[in-house]
């Protein structure tokens, strides 16, 4: 059920050690484990602190959609999704069942995006990114006019011009692609 992978621990972690864990994260049971809905970058933080257990929220909802729009809007009012994030909260909700009518008339607004079905296809698109390319655009902030260029690179030509992209500003990143 998770949304975002990039992230610094360190500002929760150090939050967590001054004053503790004070909203404990949401879990789930599926195939014999408990699996974090919500929370899981309070689970690192808490990790690193070694601590042996902390409190959580135990949801029995066994609809996996649900349990993910939990997480989504959960962190919908306190996170501003980029857009890895929201390529992979497109990707998440078709997985789980969700209508790409339903996606694009009720979801892409909430994230400022038209609702317009070539946008719910391009960030489907950039959600098949492989991680080390996810963590790239993520960092630099890539805007969606470099993104729309590179994914239409095959994962081979990616892997070669990605390196290229790393040190350039936005509009030569944009220029070297076109």
């Amino acid at each position: 059920f998770r949304i975002s992978f990039f992230c610094s621990l360190d500002q929760l972690t150090q939050s967590i050690r001054e004053v503790g864990l004070i909203y404990p994260p949401i879990v789930t049971p599926r195939n014999g484990f408990m699996v974090p809905v919500t929370g899981w970058k309070r689970i690192l933080a808490c990790k690193q602190l070694l601590l042996s257990s902390i409190p959580v929220y135990v949801s029995l909802e066994p609809d996996d959609l649900k349990s993910f729009k939990l997480a989504l809007f959960e962190n919908l009012t306190t996170n501003k999704f980029d857009l890895i994030e929201i390529a992979e909260i497109v990707s998440g909700l078709k997985k789980f069942g969700e209508s790409e009518k339903n996606i694009v008339q009720n979801y892409l607004p909430l994230f400022g995006i038209p609702p317009i079905y070539d946008y719910l296809n391009l960030y489907t698109k950039i959600s098949r990114l492989n991680r080390k390319e996810k963590r790239i655009v993520s960092e630099k902030k890539m805007p969606l006019s470099v993104i729309e260029h590179l994914i239409q690179f095959s994962p081979k030509e990616r892997k070669i011009v990605f390196p290229m992209l790393v040190f350039l500003s936005q509009n030569k990143q944009k220029e070297l692609l076109e």
